[in-house]
């Protein structure tokens, strides 16, 4: 018997590879391609937004570790537990970062943002019968 992989863990790989080539090439790579932080699953949107302020200090447009490290350990609510946090950086380096790839994440990631709220609103409609 086949065991049938879980759609949310396919997401947030697919949202981790993403992050890396927001890390390795900085996030206008992706968001040339509509991709946004909203679109981005809780905890893997923080990194997000992480990335793109460390990258907006930045004259390249990519951002530094050290500067995504520093502003998640300094923020009152990094989003993510701090007991998570050096194992969601370290995943920001696992990947190939390979930008050649950003508009097919960026549609993947979309696409799983629009079921997402389509469960969301289907649950609030079921809520308000």
């Amino acid at each position: 018997m086949s065991v049938r992989p879980n759609p949310a863990d396919e997401v947030h790989q697919m949202e981790r590879h993403a992050l890396t080539i927001a890390v390795m090439h900085g996030p206008a790579v992706l968001t040339a391609h509509g991709l946004r932080r909203k679109h981005f699953s809780a905890a893997n949107e923080r990194l997000f937004h992480l990335a793109a302020v460390a990258a907006a200090e930045t004259e390249t447009g990519i951002p530094e570790m050290i500067r995504i490290q520093a502003l998640a350990s300094h923020e009152a609510d990094p989003g993510i537990p701090a007991s998570e946090l050096s194992m969601a950086l370290a995943a920001l380096m696992e990947g190939t970062g390979d930008a050649s790839n950003a508009a097919w994440y960026a549609r993947g990631i979309i696409a799983g943002w629009k079921r997402r709220e389509s469960i969301r609103l289907s649950i609030r409609l079921q809520k308000i019968h």
